[in-house]
């Protein structure tokens, strides 16, 4: 116990003379007076430390409001960041609608030209089997399909319909070697058969060696046997090949549909 009193002298001392002069300050508040020596020197001693702990109080403070401040903040950004990660999705979930609202706008306004009856279908995928270049629809037999329908869309002839189910169809794409459409070229009226080269490609068939034909010229439906509607477009001439002694023209075209990107489809109903 006197070894603990020993180590701690120096405190109990500061204690000591810390409750002793505010006994003495307290000992007469009533009656105004002069400071006595002894007062005078303890306020002198104790002003030291009282203004170290108020500095430390009011630094203390000051960092701690500080802190809660940055805290604040950080918090405030992480949810102003929350905010605009939101905002954003919202935006592209609006470009996503605006866009699929422009292509059903365009399948409609579509819709309304083509005199036939047609049967607005949706893509579903394409076809995994890979024998064939097709694409499968959600629409079948129920609709009225039937196989060897036309299918088109509003940047040109798609295919036909290949196969038929009660819900679902199948679309042989022009570009597929086993598809063959009536088409023509619209500056000229020079009448072929449109048969698909099995890639990106079309070749527009006997067309006869003296027809002219030229780069760029475009390609459409000739309205033959009512499958397309006359004058849908098909693509455009990208090559004419000429062979001496030849009956016929060896005319490549381009199609103006991006199978890869398509949509919605308008089937047409014989």
């Amino acid at each position: 116990m006197l070894v603990l009193l020993k180590k701690r002298r120096f405190f109990l001392l500061a204690v000591f003379l810390l409750v002793l002069s505010l006994a003495l300050l307290s000992w007469d508040v009533t009656s105004p007076r002069s400071a006595s020596f002894i007062e005078g020197a303890v306020l002198t001693v104790l002003s030291v430390p009282l203004k170290a702990l108020s500095f430390i109080s009011r630094e203390t403070s000051s960092v701690v409001d500080k802190y809660i401040l940055l805290v604040n903040l950080k918090d405030e950004n992480r949810s102003l960041r929350e905010e605009i990660q939101g905002l954003r999705n919202d935006n592209r979930l609006l470009q996503i609608e605006a866009k699929e609202n422009e292509r059903l706008r365009d399948v409609l306004l579509l819709k309304d030209r083509v005199p036939a009856k047609t049967v607005v279908a949706e893509i579903l995928g394409e076809d995994p089997s890979g024998w064939y270049k097709t694409l499968v629809i959600d629409r079948g037999g129920r609709w009225g399909i039937r196989a060897g329908n036309g299918v088109i869309s509003p940047q040109g002839a798609v295919g036909r319909i290949l196969d038929v189910g009660e819900n679902i169809a199948k679309i042989l794409l022009i570009v597929d070697k086993n598809s063959s459409i009536d088409a023509m070229i619209e500056r000229t009226h020079s009448r072929g058969i449109l048969e698909g080269g099995g890639h990106r490609l079309c070749e527009l068939k006997y067309v006869e060696i003296e027809e002219d034909v030229k780069p760029g010229d475009r390609v459409v439906c000739s309205g033959l046997g009512r499958v397309f509607p006359e004058g849908c477009p098909i693509g455009t001439v990208t090559r004419v090949i000429k062979r001496g002694g030849a009956l016929f023209q060896s005319i490549e075209v381009s199609p103006c549909v991006n199978f890869s990107r398509i949509e919605e489809v308008l089937v047409t109903i014989n």
